[in-house]
């Protein structure tokens, strides 16, 4: 899967976010400043970086969350159709299905409405736009979109039931399998399950979407067999010797394991069960670190990379796997507080890795939540930093300074924002 633009992002009722608010990476094309910052496909252009702003408990974090409760969703419909109690008891699966509703809580009518979510992704010069609703587990509506030169709409779910849903064009070959999908199962996500070719590049392209909490960023889950090649292997070397010059080589070994292994029946005589296997994988690193003696080389040492280095160098190890294979495939990466255990010179690197048209040729997009206002002192573009606000009711909106009224192309955003030019800001009385 390669080259996937994430064009929007949209929620309502959920979380923070009771009313709607979307996200957009489309540039304003009235602001002409930092051309340099975007990149064009088709009509449209986008910025290769989105900065998110927002007071502590604002909502940034509950932003990332809105694409994990997406990607959840899409794949556990097809455990979810199976009426699998063993399944569904798994504690994966358990903590998963119990986030499913994430309404808001500081007003009565939150847990009367469904929750809303839409993203819209483009893939070949083609733009999807794929949005459903929940409500107490249940899919209330569900509707995909196309639209290169026009908009076609070609799945549409008015209710939990499958008879309410019409298929066309791609999708029309999956109305023959049609009943397996449940009142608390995606259509889409039924139609990948049973290999239909665009559903199963939908939802293959929305699960690449990598999103990663550098608060919570422990260990090294996020390296695996699959991202962490040998020329991965050499770039991480190289920017972690920023940290730790003494650093020659890094080892990595992988443990698989089987601990369970399952049939998944569906509700239907003519499918097959398939089999779920779920897999523990080990992820043991030494690192070989360079003795001198009088400034001299004379001897290395190895050391285990988990025990020895810093929370934030264990940090760098883990989240710059993910990076690289953004830009290896041109898919987005969305991280919840950048600079988190990071220094800001690394955390310029990062930024400078997706700027740069050389190492970044697929257009990877980063979009990223953060404290550090001075990540849009220089050289950002206004529609490329975005705010959220909270209210004192506890309802969260969402901006981008472009859209406030009087910005000029000259003012220095991280100043304004500091002085609550875009919303409040922490501060004690």
């Amino acid at each position: 899967m390669t080259n996937i633009i994430l064009k929007s992002l949209g929620v309502k009722n959920f979380g923070p976010f009771a009313d709607e608010v979307r996200f957009t990476t489309v540039t304003d094309r009235s602001k002409k400043e930092f051309l340099e910052n975007t990149f064009s496909n088709g009509d449209d252009t986008f910025n290769r970086i989105s900065y998110i702003f927002g007071a502590n408990g604002s909502g940034k974090s509950n932003f990332c969350k809105a694409i994990i409760q997406i990607q959840n969703l899409i794949n556990l419909s097809p455990l979810l159709a199976s009426n699998n109690p063993q399944l569904l008891e798994l504690q994966p699966v358990k903590l998963s299905t119990s986030e499913m509703d994430k309404h808001f809580l500081f007003d009565v009518s939150g847990k009367d409405i469904p929750t809303e979510y839409a993203i819209e992704i483009v893939m070949d010069g083609i733009a999807y736009n794929y949005s459903f609703s929940v409500h107490h587990g249940l899919i209330m509506s569900e509707k995909l979109t196309k639209k290169k030169k026009r908009t076609e709409t070609i799945l549409l779910r008015t209710s939990p039931e499958y008879s309410s849903i019409e298929l066309k064009s791609e999708l029309a070959s999956f109305e023959t399998n049609i009943s397996v999908v449940k009142d608390r199962a995606l259509c889409l996500s039924m139609a990948a399950f049973l290999n239909n070719p665009l559903a199963s590049k939908l939802v293959s392209a929305i699960s690449n979407i990598a999103v990663v909490n550098m608060a919570n960023l422990n260990g090294l889950r996020n390296i695996t067999q699959e991202n962490f090649t040998e020329d991965i292997r050499q770039r991480c070397l190289r920017i972690l010797r920023i940290a730790e010059p003494t650093m020659d080589d890094l080892s990595v070994e992988f443990t698989e394991e089987k601990v369970d292994t399952r049939k998944v029946p569906m509700a239907i005589d003519d499918l097959e069960g398939r089999e779920l296997i779920i897999k523990n994988v080990r992820v043991d690193v030494q690192s070989t670190h360079a003795v001198y003696k009088d400034n001299d080389k004379v001897d290395q040492i190895l050391l285990p990379f988990l025990k020895y280095e810093s929370s934030g160098t264990i940090k760098m190890l883990s989240i710059l796997p993910l990076l690289f294979e953004a830009l290896e495939t041109g898919c987005p990466i969305v991280i919840d507080e950048l600079e988190n255990g990071l220094h800001p010179t690394i955390v310029q690197r990062i930024l400078g890795l997706f700027m740069s048209p050389e190492m970044n040729p697929l257009n990877a997009q980063l979009i990223c939540t953060t404290h550090s206002t001075g990540l849009a002192e220089n050289n950002v573009r206004r529609d490329q930093v975005w705010v959220i606000d909270k209210d004192s009711y506890g309802r969260s909106t969402m901006k981008r300074i472009s859209d406030y009224p009087g910005t000029r192309t000259t003012d220095n955003i991280a100043e304004k924002y500091l002085r609550r030019a875009f919303g409040e800001v922490p501060r004690f009385a």
